[in-house]
């Protein structure tokens, strides 16, 4: 049998994907809509659900207590007596968390002798939101897939997206790599380390990876708005400070503008939203461009995982990228457009930048893009 290189898999994965999400939902929009899983994930999807008119009917969980509510839809178990088995056989059911194969495999069993017959991933809809406003993301997925540097960044491309695509849940996502999240020794970086920029620092594990692959940096800016991270982010630089020549913390978050945003505390991640003030939540928090706040910094490498807001915050550095032409890590997997339209953008600044694609969790979590400086 012919082995399909990886161009022409997701060639064929795209011919098969509708121009929308309104598309995928339309196929759905008449049945009964469950969410398993009331957490994180589920709440986006909720909100992607809510954005094209849809309104599930309950989110399912096998902890629910009576009268559960979650954002005004009910948590039911998924075994209520209310739901009829005519009901479960018709409705279908977005899994809504975060699963490895074997524990997503094993509740879609669980589920389907409940008599819930039709199952969707719901984190592989939640992240397959190509943007409505650009017709041609298909033209855009193939032609970055040519914009990287090696096979295998193509590789991993190409078996992400397609893993996302084909909803296949965990299972066609590319095995993690065993380099150093960051600092990988297989893509060529072409400027060093000494001059970092570290956003979204959360508790430091990233300075202490870069001290332990350096020995000593020159100096170091940490971007970090999350109080908890925020004391542990200070220990852990305070017992590196022999390691750092001149370091600087802020207590922000980076974006396109300087700015005060409405701010969620989501115990292990960091999330700025400028809706979160309409719904009684969070505390306000100061963005910074990096434009303004690193002006003279002059930065040799610039990371970024900032639960989405990359994008954003890029916008915010477009200036001393285009002048100093930083290497750049950045984490493209908390919206899969990401994957594309930060690999065109950065191009249309620097024509110089060599791309590469790695991953470093299951899942395709923690996949990084990193751009190789010009000269």
């Amino acid at each position: 049998m012919a082995t399909i290189n990886p161009k022409q898999k997701l060639e064929e994965i795209l011919s098969a994907q509708p121009h929308s999400v309104a598309e995928m939902l339309d196929s759905i929009r008449n049945r009964k809509i469950f969410l398993y899983g009331a957490g994180n994930v589920g709440g986006q999807m909720l909100n992607v659900l809510r954005q094209y008119g849809i309104q599930p009917v309950a989110f399912l969980d096998k902890n629910a207590s009576t009268g559960q509510t979650n954002n005004g839809v009910a948590v039911l178990a998924p075994d209520d007596k209310s739901l009829s088995r005519e009901t479960r056989c018709d409705a279908f059911v977005f899994v809504s968390l975060i699963l490895d194969k074997e524990p997503r495999l094993a509740l879609y069993e669980q589920l389907k002798a409940l008599g819930y017959a039709n199952l969707g991933y719901g984190f592989a809809w939640v992240r397959t939101q190509a943007p409505e406003s650009d017709k041609q993301w298909k033209e855009s997925v193939l032609k970055v897939f040519d914009m990287f540097e090696d096979i295998y960044s193509q590789t991993v491309y190409s078996q992400n997206l397609s893993a996302v695509f084909s909803d296949n849940g965990n299972d066609g996502f590319v095995s993690p790599s065993k380099e150093i999240q960051y600092f990988d020794n297989t893509v060529p970086f072409r400027k060093n380390n000494m001059r970092f920029v570290d956003c979204g620092a959360f508790t430091g594990d990233t300075l202490e990876s870069l001290c332990k692959t350096l020995g000593h940096i020159e100096a170091y800016a940490g971007f970090e708005p999350m109080p908890s991270n925020l004391t542990k982010f200070v220990g852990t630089a305070e017992k590196l400070r022999d390691e750092i020549g001149t370091g600087v913390i802020y207590p922000c978050a980076v974006g396109a503008k300087n700015e005060v945003l409405t701010f969620t505390d989501a115990s292990t991640s960091s999330r700025v939203q400028a809706d979160m003030s309409a719904q009684g939540g969070g505390w306000s928090i100061p963005v910074t461009r990096l434009d303004d706040t690193l002006a003279l910094f002059r930065p040799t490498l610039i990371k970024m995982d900032i639960e989405g807001a990359e994008t954003d915050a890029l916008e915010g550095a477009k200036k001393i990228i285009i002048q100093d032409k930083p290497d750049l890590a950045i984490c493209v997997y908390h919206a899969i457009e990401h994957y594309w339209t930060i690999p065109l953008m950065l191009r249309s600044w620097v024509k110089e930048y060599k791309f590469y694609l790695r991953t470093y969790s299951f899942g395709g979590f923690e996949t990084v893009l990193y751009a190789a400086g010009g000269r």
